[in-house]
């Protein structure tokens, strides 16, 4: 498991997956087993590694889950989805994800284990997005957003809380969606496009709207894009703080 970032446009960048195989070409055994952990484009794992198979090696994909400072569930306790580039290479992974994982969940393909991490965090994405307008209602509205949040999610169906903040950031939520956009050339995304779009806009936008003119000092407490992280990888502060300080406040 390796980064897969997007470039400045947003396009994904496969050079560490790609030096990766080069690794592997040069160093691998033939009949070693190969899975691929990092997000990638529904494609990717097969058009990256796909040659291996043909020269003796299993190869399948299994999508990192992972949510940093959580302690509950386990990484024992999260399911694991598995998909290979072919029958054998699903069943020799799933194999040796049961002696770690408490559930392995074979799916149909390597595409089809890709595509469920990208719909994963993309439907985290949109929600976020939503949350966030809804929370820039409340506040124009006069009403506690959490409030209103904790009340909808005693519906024992059909909702699923999120929370809002000044972005999203980490590795995952800003980057995955774009990922499952690219493996799709020609096809749009609306809903997904214009999440991000707000996404990507929302922490220059809320210092815009707090610029005061007769402030020249901001103290801003905590970078990291979480609690109780120290990551600060896409981190939606720094965007925060770039606004500030291109409006002449320190």
């Amino acid at each position: 498991c390796v980064p897969t970032p997007v470039n400045e446009n947003k396009t994904p960048n496969l050079r560490i997956i790609n030096a990766v195989k080069r690794t592997l070409s040069e160093n691998a055994k033939r009949g070693s087993l190969i899975i691929l952990e990092s997000t990638v484009g529904v494609g990717d794992t097969r058009k990256v590694f796909g040659d291996f198979v043909e020269l003796g090696f299993t190869v399948a994909n299994s999508p990192e889950r992972i949510d940093p400072s959580r302690k509950k569930p386990t990484l024992h306790e999260i399911p694991k989805v598995v998909g290979g580039l072919n029958d054998e290479s699903t069943k020799v992974a799933s194999e040796f994800y049961r002696s770690v994982f408490a559930e392995v969940v074979p799916v149909a393909s390597a595409e089809h284990s890709e595509a469920t991490k990208l719909l994963e965090n993309s439907f985290r994405a949109v929600n976020i997005s939503f949350i966030n307008e809804f929370a820039d209602f409340c506040k124009m509205s006069g009403l506690d957003t959490d409030h209103i949040i904790d009340a909808a999610s005693t519906k024992p169906y059909g909702f699923t809380p999120f929370r809002s903040w000044i972005g999203v950031g980490g590795h995952c939520i800003p980057v995955d969606p774009h990922y499952l956009i690219e493996s799709t050339p020609g096809i749009k995304w609306p809903i997904l496009e214009s999440s991000m779009d707000a996404m990507h806009a929302r922490p220059a936008r809320l210092a815009s709207e707090r610029i005061d003119p007769s402030t020249q000092k901001v103290l801003v407490c905590g970078v990291s894009y979480k609690p109780n992280v120290s990551d600060v990888r896409d981190a939606p502060q720094a965007e925060f703080i770039k606004e500030l300080l291109e409006n002449k406040i320190q």
